[in-house]
């Protein structure tokens, strides 16, 4: 898989290569994901520098969080949108919470 832009249209992109995968590869990817976020991140999509600075900044419980919510949205092939450094994730029907967002400062 190559490496996307770590923008709207990138992150669309990759959502709709994942889209193909069947369902033992999307659980791999997102126990990756879950495990080394920002490595799986740095590996997936080409992140300026600034990005990867401010990413690496995140706490332990930041960065954990973000990846398991990432990890669940790629499970359940839920739509990713990232503007404006904020991640959202719609969440499933259960919830009572439509959108988590994630802001990266």
């Amino acid at each position: 898989m190559k490496k996307h832009p770590f923008t709207a249209d990138g992150i669309q992109a990759f959502h709709s290569e994942m889209s193909m995968y069947d369902e033992e590869r999307l659980v791999n990817e997102a126990v990756v994901l879950a495990e080394d976020c920002l490595g799986y991140l740095n590996q997936k999509f080409e992140i300026d520098v600034s990005m990867l600075e401010a990413m690496r900044m995140l706490d332990t419980q930041q960065m954990f969080t973000l990846g398991w919510c990432l990890a669940i949205a790629v499970i359940n092939r839920q739509p990713i949108t990232f503007a404006d450094n904020i991640f959202s994730i719609a969440s499933p029907v259960v919830l009572h919470n439509p959108i988590y967002t994630f802001t990266i400062k």
